[in-house]
């Protein structure tokens, strides 16, 4: 199997090189390694350079994640292809064990990502907490059930599998980022998943505030990361209807314990749980149950202490102390 390795960057001169050069360093050659620079304006371009033929790069205009995923797709030539975020790098093992591991029907296969500081020191975690494996199209096509997954660069899809997605949806106003999540969770509707349950690469917390973030990611932002999240649902959903022709009638909500754990701690945020927010957090209350209710991969204590977490966020009054819990259970990079 031929990887091609797809790395994405808009200024992240600090950490590109590294990142390639965790990919030049496999113990399994890659096919390809692209690099799309989105208009970046500090010095990404001339780090770039000095890797020569090494890497094929492709130069343009800012437009978004989405549209360098776009990009970058269209010069793939492998079966294989990771979307590696320029912040983050890859074991040597990486692509020889994921060569080992592929199977015809798989549409993506994923591994955990350890988790470490913008000096690549480990923080002693790792994303995510679980990964899922199987068929989950029927349950996404009847549930919107968004299994268990890695980040961006924990993602290996087959190229084929996911040409039906491409291009991805971009817009010159809106939300121009979350392809992975597009990717995620749409190749999910055409083949199985596969895991591999080890960690194959890092993800990096970049930042000196994102340990004290509430919300965990390098894109999120504690004020509106939920309202991000539940408006990229609804436009995946409405996208992938008319792109696969699937009758999803989803409501423009899909299903996840992730999601309402970001729904539930973004109400904890904004105040008092009472009056017209009570309503919403019994609801999403709900849809957390069904989630970790469909969740074959939590174990039984892990599935209680979650549910336990969103009911003691729902009784703390707003304090300190409910931002630290929110925290706790939003932010693995905290723990």
């Amino acid at each position: 199997m031929k990887v091609s390795v797809v790395i994405c960057n808009f200024n992240h001169g600090k950490f590109v090189g590294e990142s390639i050069n965790s990919v030049l360093r496999q113990t399994l050659p890659a096919h390809q390694i692209i690099v799309v620079d989105d208009g970046s304006t500090d010095d990404s371009r001339e780090i770039m350079s000095e890797f020569g033929s090494s890497v094929q790069p492709i130069f343009k205009v800012n437009g978004g994640q989405r549209s360098a995923y776009n990009a970058g797709y269209e010069a793939v030539r492998g079966q294989l292809v990771i979307f590696l975020d320029a912040d983050d790098y890859l074991q040597p093992e990486a692509l020889e064990e994921v060569v080992r591991c592929w199977r015809p029907q798989y549409a993506k296969l994923h591994f955990f990502l350890d988790i470490v500081d913008e000096e690549s020191r480990p923080l002693g975690s790792r994303t995510p907490r679980v990964l899922s494996a199987g068929d989950f199209g029927m349950s996404a096509r009847q549930f919107g059930y968004m299994h268990n997954s890695a980040p961006a660069s924990g993602n290996v899809y087959s190229v084929e599998k996911i040409r039906p997605l491409f291009p991805l949806p971009v817009s010159d106003r809106g939300d121009r980022h979350g392809a992975d999540f597009f990717l995620i969770y749409g190749s999910a509707l055409l083949g199985s998943i596969g895991k591999i349950a080890a960690s194959l690469g890092r993800y990096r917390v970049v930042g000196a505030n994102r340990m004290e973030a509430v919300f965990f990611g390098n894109a999120a932002r504690s004020s509106n990361e939920p309202v991000r999240q539940l408006a990229r649902e609804a436009e995946f959903i409405d996208w992938v209807q008319a792109r696969l022709q699937l009758d999803l009638s989803l409501d423009h909500r899909m299903l996840g314990a992730s999601v309402s754990k970001l729904v539930i701690g973004g109400l904890g945020l904004a105040g008092e749980l009472r009056g017209e927010r009570l309503p919403t957090l019994l609801t999403e209350l709900g849809r957390l149950a069904r989630a970790l209710a469909m969740d074959r991969d939590r174990a039984p204590l892990d599935k209680l202490a979650m549910f336990a977490w969103a009911l003691i966020v729902a009784i703390l009054p707003p304090s300190k102390l409910r931002i630290k819990v929110i925290r706790a259970g939003c932010n693995q990079a905290s723990r």
